[in-house]
């Protein structure tokens, strides 16, 4: 049995569901869905099957204000690009390795998740662990002192291979994961050394501090900050807060709903919460807390966490755009990640385009200043 896949399931399209869905919601058959869908490649539009379904391009009342501002994911990678300062040198490396990530911020004083052992890949910082064999990654999930942990890919993304482990179960025998399943140790660690030989780590669970938790629930949230390199210095571009399905470990591509909630730069109050990839439904008012509209929260620690990631990407001057995942904790604020080229996650969150009036400017003074960077080199 396989333990660390339900995230890549999750993530696969299912075609015919979501043609289905579709119809089922009001909107056109299957056959001119695909007519569609062949028109926006006819066209060079760059609107793709993650597009159209995704963000609801298929909808007969689309705003077309939304239609018109859209970047399609197929135009993302060039739109981060675009910004990258090619002759200063590019520090991508050292950002897809989440090892060397957490050791360079914490070498300049910025605070991150803590990671305690690591197997495969190169050699961790002289305080991380090293596992070399199956034996090893048992040994140390079963040592009573390391659980709770979340476990994840060392170079992953989109929390693919993830795992949180509660500790162990009460047989004393297998371990049993935050969402209850239970799972032999060793059964775990041969999935781990056969399926990420390049790399996999094992870091302390983290919860979200207590008034945030009562909203987004057991699993930890992620925020998403992302910021951009102007003429003006670093800039905060926009954030999104990530909220997991309730019976998720994490909050990756789950089975069930999970939303995406648009953040206001200046005080942190959610704007406004959308399901994940459910475009047709209506904004969402409640999530974990059905007592309690999460519209208008403040997160906690908010000015930390813009602080952290504006001064950190400072260490990166070559790239023009960089997306931060943060831990909002009872302590404080965490960089978790970085992400050279950030994913669309505002244009859900929001249901607004990257290119409407309040973020396009920001974006054009940061690709001109990119510009006279790579022109000046």
């Amino acid at each position: 049995m396989k333990f660390l896949t339900s995230t890549a399931a999750a993530g696969k399209p299912d075609l015919n569901k979501m043609a289905t869905s579709v119809v089922q919601n009001g909107g056109p058959n299957p056959w001119v869905q695909l007519l569609q869908i062949a028109g926006h490649i006819v066209r060079g539009t760059g609107v793709g099957v993650g597009d159209y379904y995704g963000h609801g391009l298929w909808m007969r009342d689309l705003d077309p204000v939304f239609r018109k501002e859209y970047v399609p994911k197929s135009r993302k990678l060039a739109y981060n690009r675009a910004l990258r300062m090619q002759e200063l040198g590019l520090d991508k490396d050292l950002i897809e390795d989440k090892i060397r990530t957490e050791a360079f911020l914490r070498k300049h004083g910025f605070p991150t998740s803590r990671t305690l052992a690591t197997f495969g890949g190169s050699d961790p910082a002289p305080s991380i662990e090293k596992l070399n064999s199956v034996d090893d990654i048992v040994a140390f999930l079963t040592r009573p002192a390391n659980p709770p942990l979340f476990a994840k890919p060392r170079n992953g993304s989109l929390a693919v291979g993830s795992i949180a482990i509660q500790g162990m179960a009460s047989d004393g025998v297998n371990l049993v994961l935050t969402n209850g399943v239970e799972v032999p140790p060793r059964a775990l660690a041969e999935e781990i050394a056969s399926d990420w030989p390049a790399g996999y780590t094992f870091q302390e669970l983290y919860h979200s501090e207590a008034t945030l938790q009562r909203h987004t629930g057991k699993a930890m949230a992620s925020l998403r900050i992302v910021t951009l390199l102007t003429d003006r210095g670093v800039e905060p571009f926009y954030a999104v807060m990530k909220f997991p399905s309730a019976t998720a470990m994490h909050d990756g591509a789950s089975l069930n709903k999970r939303a995406k909630a648009h953040v206001n730069l200046q005080d942190g109050k959610i704007l406004r919460l959308r399901p994940h990839k459910r475009p047709h439904l209506g904004d969402l008012t409640h999530w974990q807390d059905k007592d309690n509209p999460v519209l208008g929260f403040a997160i906690p620690h908010w000015d930390q966490a813009i602080e952290i990631c504006t001064k950190a990407h400072e260490l990166f001057p070559a790239h023009g755009i960089l997306g931060w995942d943060v831990f909002i904790t009872e302590h404080g604020a965490l960089i978790n990640e970085i992400n050279a080229n950030p994913t669309d996650v505002y244009q859900m969150a929001s249901r607004s385009g990257l290119n409407n009036p309040d973020l396009k400017p920001i974006y054009d003074r940061a690709v001109a200043y990119a510009k006279s960077k790579n022109t000046a080199s």
